[in-house]
C-alpha cells in the first residue's frame, strides 16, 4: 500500500527492508539511493537521492519545502540498495501526496455509494479518489470539461454544480464496476436488478449527446467582426440555444449585439 502524505509534508521516512540470502536475517547494507518518479506525468522528480542505512534497513527522508510535495500527486521511488559487492537490488516505494481540499468530493461520493458497496472496504478515501480521477477522465473523454484530477484534486476548482455531477459520475463507474456481470438475480436473502445502472447509463448518454448536439449552436471564436465555425442555424435562424438574433441580449452581449445593428 501507498505510504500516505498531504501537501508541505516532509520526513517520511520511505523505506525498505534489507535482508541477506536467506531473506530472513538483517543486514548492513554498503549504500542506497533513490530516484523518484511522477506515476502521473512520468517525470523523473529526484535523481540519486542519498539514504541512510542501518542494519536490516535503507530509509530516504523527505526534505522540507521538496517541490514534487507541493502538489498533489502519486509517486514511485526506486530505492537501489548496494547489499554488499556485486549484490545491488531495487526495491519500489510507493507514496502518494494528498489535497485536504479533496474532502468534500469524497465524502459526497461516499454518500452516493455506501449503500450499494459489496463491503465496507470499497467505500474508503483511497477507493473514492481513484474513482473520482477515473470519472473526470471519463467525463473529459465525452466533451472537454476543463478539469483534471489527481487523487480527487480537482483542478481548477469545481463549481458545487460540477462537484455533485463528478461525484455523481464516480458513484455510477464504482457502482457498475461492483455488479458488471452479474445480471439480474433474486433468492431467499439478496436481490439484485442491473436495470437500475443500466438506465443510469442511459441518462447519462442521452445528457452528453444532448450537450454535443446543441454545442453545434454554442461553440464562439470570435476573430475581428465575423463569427468564425458557426454554420449550423435551425429555419429560424436560432442561435445560442433558442436566442434569436432580433433578440440578442445589448446589455449582457453588446459585442454581438452591436455586430448585429442592434
Amino acid at each position: 500500500m501507498a505510504q500516505k502524505f498531504y501537501v508541505l509534508d516532509f520526513g517520511g521516512p520511505l523505506t525498505v527492508n534489507v535482508f541477506g540470502a536467506d531473506e530472513e536475517t538483517p543486514v548492513l547494507p554498503v549504500s542506497a539511493t533513490i530516484d523518484i518518479i511522477n506515476m502521473d506525468s512520468g517525470a523523473t522528480v529526484l535523481t540519486g537521492g542519498v539514504c541512510a542505512v542501518a542494519s536490516g534497513l535503507a530509509a530516504y527522508t523527505i526534505p522540507d519545502g521538496a517541490p514534487y510535495m507541493a502538489v498533489p500527486g502519486r509517486y514511485v521511488g526506486y530505492m537501489a540498495v548496494l547489499i554488499e559487492a556485486g549484490n545491488k537490488q531495487t526495491e519500489e516505494v510507493y507514496f502518494n501526496v494528498f489535497s485536504k481540499s479533496s474532502t468534500l468530493i469524497i465524502e459526497r461520493w461516499r454518500a452516493k455509494t455506501e449503500d450499494s458497496a459489496p463491503t465496507a472496504e470499497q467505500v474508503d478515501d483511497d477507493e473514492a479518489r481513484e474513482w473520482i480521477d477515473q470519472a473526470v477522465g471519463w467525463i473529459n473523454n465525452r466533451m472537454a470539461s476543463g478539469y483534471t484530477s489527481t487523487l480527487a484534486s480537482i483542478a481548477p476548482a469545481p463549481t458545487a454544480t460540477d462537484t455533485e455531477f463528478i461525484a455523481s459520475v464516480a458513484s455510477l463507474l464504482a457502482r457498475t464496476a461492483w455488479y458488471a456481470g452479474r445480471g439480474t438475480y433474486r433468492d431467499d436473502e439478496i436481490s439484485y436488478d442491473a436495470r437500475a445502472i443500466a438506465n443510469e447509463w442511459e441518462a447519462l448518454d442521452k445528457y452528453f449527446e444532448g450537450l454535443n448536439t446543441s454545442a453545434i449552436y454554442d461553440v464562439i471564436d470570435v476573430s475581428g467582426d465575423t463569427f468564425d465555425g458557426v454554420t449550423n442555424r435551425n429555419r429560424d435562424h436560432v442561435f445560442w440555444r433558442g436566442k434569436y438574433f432580433d433578440e440578442i441580449d445589448s446589455v449582457n452581449y453588446p459585442y454581438y449585439a452591436s455586430w448585429f445593428g442592434y
